[in-house]
């Protein structure tokens, strides 16, 4: 999206703060240091987003939430034993 020239172009029409928005967000955007913590927010939200579609029914769910959270529990392990 960045390196668009729609966005190029769009920046060349903004003017003051907006101006200044845009190149701050193009340079978060780049860096190296956003894209790790991304993959770092992704790797702790992703187990917990399995367990809450897996208890996202009017049925009995404490039997998937006892396995989801278990399950969580060994996924958020493994990610920091990776680290």
């Amino acid at each position: 999206m960045i390196v668009a020239k729609e966005w190029t172009e769009n920046l060349l029409r903004l003017h003051g703060r907006d101006k200044e928005i845009a190149k701050e967000t193009s340079s978060i955007i780049h860096d190296d240091e956003y894209w790790t913590d991304v993959t770092i927010v992704s790797s702790v939200f992703d187990p917990l987003v399995k367990v809450f579609r897996m208890v996202d029914s009017d049925d009995k769910v404490m039997g998937f939430f006892v396995r989801g959270y278990g399950s969580c529990n060994e996924e958020y392990k493994e990610t920091l034993e990776r680290r």
